[in-house]
């Protein structure tokens, strides 16, 4: 296509107090080699460096600031697609870089399959122990750093990814997807009551209405640090509550996904929440999970083993 053909694209960063590593993801989405973008950074209450930080940009002509009240990062994402005008939306986290043609290739797919309500490419995930900083566009490490295997990699990009495979397998994140602004207007935006997994929740409810399409290419560098580690442990409590919210409030979605499919997703988180539960001495809060777990999965055996188990360790069925 030539640049002067070119659809508007979207980019939203949201950002709360991110001021040391938000200008290496402004440097690598402002360097994106296609054109038009409108950068839109919407600035979440910081109380650090960030203002300072924007000022320093804001002479790019592509930048856009909205600063607000502190609201959360979904609040954030939400005032960044009412704000948008781009044709195409795409997101990227604060502390995340993206390689130079990953815009090019994700509007590529779309403008090539118009059909299509999410289009995503590969994630390397680098550690960032030393806060020596990677450089966007620089050669891909090694395979195991890789969110999807270059051998998948190559038999996903074949053909649409059916919707069974987008809730089952973790293969799109934040900071790699891409989607007409149209399909917000079928599907809707973040859900506000979904908390850590509002990304794969919105994923789901796209995938359920429209074909999704991977492009093979390592678009994303995602960074590893102690700041988003620190959330692991309660992904267990809000990744149920994503299930049960999808299960509850979008039936259609649910239907779509197939009953067999979502409860044995719900079931194995149910049972693993009910492993952490246990893990830290909660066992009222354990035994509830186990007994959902079965009752979703009534022929796994392992959910009843754990479940009488854990009764009859606590004398509940002892009279």
């Amino acid at each position: 296509m030539a640049t002067g053909e070119n659809r508007l694209v979207s980019v939203i960063i949201p950002t709360y107090n991110n001021a040391g590593l938000l200008p290496y993801t402004l440097e690598s989405v402002l360097g994106q080699v296609y054109s038009p973008l409108e950068v839109i950074v919407v600035n979440d209450g910081s109380t650090d460096e960030t203002a300072g930080v924007l000022e320093k940009f804001r002479s790019h002509g592509s930048l856009k600031i909205w600063n607000q009240s502190n609201q959360g990062d979904i609040a954030a994402r939400n005032k960044g697609i009412e704000l948008s005008e781009g044709d195409y939306v795409a997101f990227c986290d604060s502390d995340d870089l993206w390689n130079k043609d990953h815009v090019r290739f994700l509007v590529d797919k779309l403008e090539r399959h118009p059909e299509v309500g999410l289009a995503f490419d590969n994630v390397i995930y680098f550690v960032d122990e030393t806060k020596q900083e990677k450089t966007a566009g620089a050669a891909v490490p090694e395979e195991k750093w890789l969110l999807v295997k270059s051998a998948k990699a190559k038999k996903l990009a074949a053909a649409p990814v059916p919707v069974q495979d987008i809730y089952t397998e973790n293969l799109i994140t934040t900071s790699c997807f891409m989607v007409p602004k149209r399909v917000f207007g079928r599907v809707g935006t973040f859900d506000k009551n979904i908390y850590l997994m509002n990304d794969l929740h919105l994923f789901y409810r796209i995938a359920a209405y429209y074909p999704i399409y991977f492009v093979d290419y390592v678009g994303v560098q995602k960074r590893v640090h102690a700041a988003n580690l620190s959330v692991v442990n309660r992904h267990y409590e809000y990744g149920v509550k994503c299930l049960e919210n999808i299960r509850d409030c979008y039936p259609e979605v649910y239907r779509r996904i197939g009953k067999g499919t979502f409860d044995k997703k719900l079931g194995r988180k149910y049972f693993r929440l009910g492993l952490y539960y246990e893990k830290n001495g909660e066992t009222d809060k354990a035994m509830e999970m186990y007994k959902k777990a079965l009752l979703t999965r009534r022929f796994s055996f392992r959910y009843y083993w754990d479940y009488f188990r854990l009764g009859l360790g606590g004398n509940r069925f002892r009279r």
